[in-house]
């Protein structure tokens, strides 16, 4: 039986394994969107922001190619112009169903799809992907409102404390730093308050001060049953604490884990990971470095210091040497600028290395190369591919950790809501497995949709010279394949009951033909 003291020590020793971390994400933060890791360096006093500590950022090449990043992975894994995904069944494929059951499944799939994009998934998604791509992750919460429509939101870093209860499981206990006033908790978790607190909203004093309280979600260690009505036996637990006093003020549960938190790079020996900006964030350093002293050397050249003859009395105290100030000299003459030996055209030589460094990085500059400014719809085709290829391999866990999760959990709401139509007999206790069909889910698969089609080209030409060579391959299986793994929607395909019947028709009225030409030659 958790209580609230046990989930504040959780808490604590959470942030305690958290805390060599924080340095690595806040550099990565302070050099893209200082503004998105600002959280980081909040305390209880909303005023009191350790600004000081937060880098000035002097180049804008790491926010606009993570911009670029975020924009590419999005419409490549969750396009809101395409369908990215399609309902199927655990261990069978969807051609082997009968037309009601692949029609069914066809229509959640669509159904689902219409609520994901109708809400404001692409909004939060974006901003989600930005979060990944600076920090290797970020938390996404998915619920469902009064009337129906799905609710997305994210949970930044910052204030998320995650765990594994399996090891290369995936995220599925969080632990959520919050801070509300006294009147935002009673709207939140009712009469159920410290008795402090319920004080000080009665006596109307330190209203506008932050109280802290965390809120964990977690396994339960006695799972109930999925869609039970009481919450206290839901498989996820969701309790919220106040840390100070640790009373539990609501105790409640989910059917499955709200909040999805995909990983970039795991760092290892930890539930943390680090984002593809990591890699270059060396380079960021020195441009960043690099652009700051350019820039102060540019002011230097645009206007110089100068020099001006002296009235006899020199305090070296008060000598400053920089743009529009003036240094006096003790020899005669007019008053003439003193010219600065920094090499500018040297340092654009650096900067720009450094600069295409960080965009190849990111691939920004696949996605918008600067070389090119207009390309041939072929050659967008081939630089998406290359993109796409180059992500291919870290698909795997965002499929895992993101994609899955996201329809498991879309699909569990929409269902409990009654927005499907009856499941038909055939899919009754049945797990259903989506399959995905995106931009990057094909191209992964394009290879072996290419190997096929290669081999029916090479296999027609062969049989030019015989024929027979064709009885070793099966074109109806490999039509079928080559529809699944191009992400042919499956409504579009018909069932092996009706591929059946059409070969007895065509078989029955073979034999018909057959027999009314031997009556006419007899």
């Amino acid at each position: 039986m958790d209580t609230g003291k046990s989930i504040v020590s959780a808490l604590t020793e959470l942030e305690t394994r958290r805390a060599n971390l924080v340095e690595i994400w806040q550099d990565c933060f302070n050099l893209t969107s200082p503004e998105r890791g600002e959280g980081f360096y909040r305390t209880n006093d909303p005023m009191n922001v350790d600004k000081g500590k937060r880098a000035e950022l002097f180049d804008s090449t790491g926010t606009d190619s993570v911009s670029l990043f975020a924009s590419a992975l999005m419409s490549g894994l969750t396009p809101s112009n395409s369908k990215w995904f399609q309902l199927g069944i655990q261990g069978a494929n969807n051609d082997e169903l009968e037309s009601t059951a692949r029609s069914w499944l066809q229509e959640t799939s669509e159904i689902m799809f219409d609520r994901i994009h109708s809400s404001n998934y692409d909004a939060v998604a974006l901003e989600f992907l930005k979060d990944i791509a600076i920090a290797g992750m970020s938390g996404m919460y998915i619920d469902i409102d009064s009337t129906g429509n799905l609710i997305f939101e994210e949970w930044p870093l910052y204030n998320l404390f995650v765990q594994e209860s399996k090891r290369n499981a995936g995220i599925d206990t969080v632990y959520r730093r919050l801070q509300l006033t006294p009147i935002q908790a009673l709207n939140l978790f009712g009469e159920n308050l410290p008795e402090e607190t319920k004080l000080e909203i009665k006596n109307n004093k330190n209203l506008n001060e932050l109280e802290d309280y965390v809120h964990c979600i977690k396994p339960r260690s006695a799972k109930g049953k999925a869609n039970v009505k009481m919450k206290k036996n839901m498989p996820f637990a969701s309790i919220y604490v106040h840390i100070k006093t640790g009373k539990i003020v609501k105790e409640s549960g989910f059917n499955e884990m709200p909040v999805i938190i995909p990983r970039w790079a795991v760092i290892p020996d930890t539930s943390y990971a680090v984002g593809p900006f990591y890699n270059a964030l060396p380079d960021m350093k020195s441009l960043n470095e690099l652009v700051r002293q350019f820039l102060t050397n540019a002011e230097l050249v645009i206007s110089p210091p100068l020099v001006a003859d002296d009235d006899g009395v020199i305090n070296p105290n008060t000598i400053k040497i920089g743009p529009r100030e003036i240094m006096f000299k003790s020899t005669q003459g007019s008053i003439k600028p003193l010219f600065t030996v920094g090499n500018l055209d040297w340092a654009k030589g650096m900067i720009n290395d450094l600069q295409n460094s960080i965009r190849k990085q990111l691939l920004a500059d696949q996605i918008a190369p600067v070389s090119k400014q207009y390309m041939t719809a072929q050659e967008i085709m081939q630089r998406q591919d290359t993109i796409r290829g180059l992500l291919g391999p870290l698909f795997g866990r965002l499929e895992s950790e993101y994609l899955r999760p996201l329809l498991e959990r879309v699909f569990g709401l929409l269902y409990r809501s009654n927005q499907f139509s009856e499941v038909p007999d055939e899919l009754a206790n049945i797990e259903f497995k989506p399959s995905f069909t995106g931009p990057h889910a094909r191209a992964q698969r394009m290879e072996r949709a290419n190997v096929i089609m290669n081999y029916i080209q090479n296999l027609s030409n062969v049989a030019q010279i015989d024929q027979s060579v064709l009885d070793v391959f099966d074109f109806k299986k490999a039509s079928l394949r080559y529809a699944e793994l191009t992400g042919v929607e499956q409504d579009l395909l018909r069932s092996d009951r009706e591929i059946k019947q059409i070969e007895q028709q065509r078989s029955q009225a073979q034999a018909q033909a057959q027999a009314q030409a031997g009556m006419i030659n007899g």
